[in-house]
């Protein structure tokens, strides 16, 4: 598989040219391991990642509910670490300002909150972001509409879920899934490779 960015991969589907095994990475929240392990590691093997930050999360000390749950401290990123992503060549991707439910709040404020997170990466980086990952990665009743405010409206190039699954250029969606990675997940980079093998016989049956 090619790892490009999450913006060539766009530019592909929109000319309808073949994906040819092309693999996006991405991450999200903003947590500040993102800066001080994955983009070393990215950054020594060339490989462009998009970071998908709650831009109220950035420079706080802020515990996200579910590491609450887990019993672990949240720490995120710095601005100047979101800064020097986006000066290495990285993606940085909206992801909300408050993590908030889109599907649970009234959508004049989820609006706001995607706006408001589009304004603050500009505000950061100098430059709008161009890709916005939904929070919590799943479907709810309005997300064809919200999807369609975030293309249309606020000049998103993708909107994305992280449920599972493929990327078929054929198949026009509201929002492109992307398959999660974590310790959870995975006990091994093996059961990923399963999960798509799968999903690649799949599409094809």
């Amino acid at each position: 598989m090619r790892v490009c960015t999450l913006t060539e991969l766009a530019e592909r589907v929109r000319e309808g040219r073949e994906l040819d095994g092309s693999v996006a990475i991405t991450f999200d929240d903003g947590y500040a391991d993102n800066a001080e392990l994955a983009a070393p590691v990215l950054n020594r093997n060339a490989l462009p990642a998009t970071f998908f930050v709650t831009t109220h999360f950035i420079d706080s000390d802020r515990q996200a509910p579910w590491d609450v749950s887990a019993g672990i401290k949240s720490r995120w990123m710095t601005r100047q670490q979101v800064k020097a992503l986006h000066e290495e060549g990285h993606e940085i991707g909206a992801h909300t300002r408050n993590h908030c439910d889109l599907g649970a709040v009234p959508e004049e404020e989820g609006i706001a909150e995607i706006e408001g997170s589009a304004q603050d990466i500009r505000d950061w980086v100098g430059a709008p972001p161009k890709h916005f990952a939904i929070p919590y990665g799943r479907a709810f009743p309005s997300l064809p509409r919200i999807s369609a405010i975030a293309k249309e409206k606020l000049g998103f190039e993708t909107v994305t879920l992280c449920r599972g699954g493929l990327l078929n250029p054929e198949i026009q969606v509201h929002a492109w899934e992307r398959i999660p990675v974590s310790p959870v997940d995975y006990l091994s980079p093996y059961g990923w490779l399963f999960d798509v093998a799968r999903d690649v016989n799949l599409s094809h049956s």
